[in-house]
């Protein structure tokens, strides 16, 4: 049944989906992952060397007043890692594409504090694109994901359902202190596991943005701390703060023309930005990490390419 009702949904979306094709090959080759922090740790994914040929994704680090440095490097080409934040685990999915059957696959991992890392999911068939738009480790044995536009329920035994029903679709989430952070098209919502609203903002984009990479007005990433939902405004090449009503939004960072907003989060009672460039010049996209200790302070520059 609830296959049967994933399949009419995703129906309603494919117009959306045939649309954006044309920018498909630019948004592939963009890194895919999201940044996040653990105490005074940063962890992001990317590809380094940036022009590695292979595309083997690396793990990330980085902490105030120090360098940004490599915690772990795929082994396979074709890969990406996504990661999720817990208290003080970081959770890792890694994904790898075989050419000799064209399917992905993905492992679930934990990093150590060594950085080394523990296998809590062996490598299976990623058919749903696990941790793609985010996720979040229950336990051992399930993780809640989005596969848009649905909030799911992915066990260890391969199976996957519903984590809760939820009346708007959703394609992105984030586990934070006060709940799950789910991100729509113009909206975001704070729940509790149950997929209960506590907190909801509306109209995110800019209406008015012009020149939007890809032509694709829309909201990337999102981070809520202390009443502060912190936003990646791809649109609009900035990086915004909404206040606890909803009506007052501050313009914290603006990047220009190649570079986009891309991912957020809180860190070190400041604001970590991740910009990265969009171009259609064969190369691969460079990133922008910066730091702002508080929304008017000056940018620092952590790690540029």
């Amino acid at each position: 049944m609830f296959l049967l009702k994933k399949l009419i949904k995703q129906f309603s979306y494919i117009v959306v989906i045939l649309a954006a094709s044309s920018s498909l090959t630019a948004v592939l080759a963009h890194p895919t992952g999201n940044l996040v922090s653990i105490g005074g740790t940063a962890y992001f994914p990317y590809v380094v060397p940036i022009d590695h040929p292979n595309h083997k994704s690396s793990v990330l680090s980085w902490q105030m007043g120090g360098q940004v440095e490599v915690v772990l490097t795929s082994e396979y080409t074709a890969s990406d890692f996504m990661l999720s934040a817990l208290d003080n685990n970081l959770y890792i999915i890694e994904r790898r594409y075989q050419h000799s059957n064209s399917k992905n696959y993905i492992r679930l991992l934990e990093l150590q504090s060594d950085n080394s890392t523990n296998t809590i999911w062996p490598w299976f068939e990623d058919k749903w694109r696990l941790g793609e738009g985010g996720f979040h480790v229950q336990s051992d044995q399930q993780v809640i994901f989005v596969k848009y536009p649905d909030v799911l329920l992915h066990k260890a035994d391969g199976s996957v359902d519903q984590a809760f029903e939820f009346p708007h679709p959703v394609k992105r989430l984030r586990k934070v202190e006060q709940g799950l952070l789910l991100l729509g098209e113009n909206q975001a919502w704070l729940v509790d596991q149950q997929g209960k609203i506590k907190r909801q903002w509306d109209n995110l984009l800019n209406q008015a943005a012009a020149n939007a990479p890809l032509n694709r007005n829309q909201i990337f990433d999102i981070d809520y701390q202390q009443g502060r939902l912190l936003v990646a405004n791809w649109g609009n090449r900035s990086f915004d703060i909404v206040s606890h009503n909803n009506r007052q939004t501050s313009l914290m960072h603006a990047v220009k023309t190649p570079y986009t907003a891309h991912w957020v989060t809180h860190f070190n009672h400041g604001y970590l930005l991740m910009a990265s460039t969009i171009t259609f010049d064969g190369n691969n996209p460079r990133p922008l990490l910066i730091f702002k200790a508080t929304a008017d302070a000056q940018a620092q520059i952590i790690w540029q390419d």
